[in-house]
């Protein structure tokens, strides 16, 4: 392959990064709760845990649900 190869993957590596969305603050709070609900649920299908999910995400203030609003890496 040539350098120009290369160049061309790297150039369209980088485009793709800048054109993936960010996360909302509720995707990043439903991969944290997720785990939680899981462990304490086991046996749940998908469905049940994301209304126990989406139940908890409805109940909490906007200062709250805000802290979600990063990266699910940095929280």
């Amino acid at each position: 392959m040539s350098c120009f190869g290369n160049i061309a993957k790297l150039n369209l590596d980088n485009l793709f990064m800048e054109l993936k969305k960010k996360k909302t603050a509720y995707q990043n709070f439903f991969v944290i709760a997720r785990k939680n609900v899981t462990k304490d649920n086991s046996k749940l299908k998908f469905g049940e845990i994301s209304k126990i999910i989406s139940s908890q995400w409805n109940n909490m203030t906007p200062e709250e649900k805000k802290k979600y609003e990063t990266k699910e890496e940095d929280i």
